[in-house]
C-alpha cells in the first residue's frame, strides 16, 4: 500500500467516523436537521479537495473538481434536509406507537391481575 492510499483511507475513515458522532448529536437534538444536512453534503467537497491534495493534482483540476462537488452539494442539500426530517418524524411516530402499546399492555395486565385477585378461592380443608 502506498502512502497516498493510506492517506485516502484515513480521509474516508475520518469522514465516516465524524458522521457517526454527528448522527448521535442530531438524534439527541443537539444539532438541527438543517445543520446536520449541511454537514452531510459538506463531506463531498471535503473528499474532493482531500483527494486532490493527497494525489498531487494540479490547481486547475482541483478547482474544477471542487466547483463540481460544491454544485452537487448545493443540489443535494434540500434532499438531505427533507430526508432527515422524514426520518425524525418516522422515529417519533414509532416511539409514540410503542409508548401507547406499552401503556395498553400495562392496563390489560393490571385488569387481569385485579380479576384474578377478585376470584373467590375457598379456604383449604373445607
Amino acid at each position: 500500500m502506498s502512502s497516498q492510499e493510506i492517506l485516502l483511507a484515513i480521509l474516508v475513515f475520518g469522514l465516516v467516523a465524524t458522521r457517526l458522532w454527528e448522527e448521535g448529536r442530531w438524534r439527541s437534538g443537539r444539532i438541527t436537521d438543517r445543520t446536520s444536512a449541511l454537514l452531510v453534503v459538506a463531506r463531498l467537497p471535503i473528499l474532493a479537495l482531500g483527494f486532490c491534495v493527497i494525489t498531487g493534482r494540479d490547481a486547475g483540476t482541483c478547482l474544477v473538481l471542487l466547483a463540481a462537488s460544491l454544485a452537487l452539494a448545493a443540489l443535494l442539500y434540500p434532499v438531505a434536509v427533507s430526508r432527515l426530517r422524514r426520518v425524525k418524524r418516522d422515529v417519533a411516530r414509532f416511539q409514540a406507537g410503542a409508548r401507547r402499546e406499552a401503556a395498553a399492555r400495562a392496563a390489560a395486565d393490571a385488569e387481569r391481575a385485579a380479576a384474578e385477585a377478585s376470584v373467590f378461592t375457598p379456604p383449604e380443608g373445607s
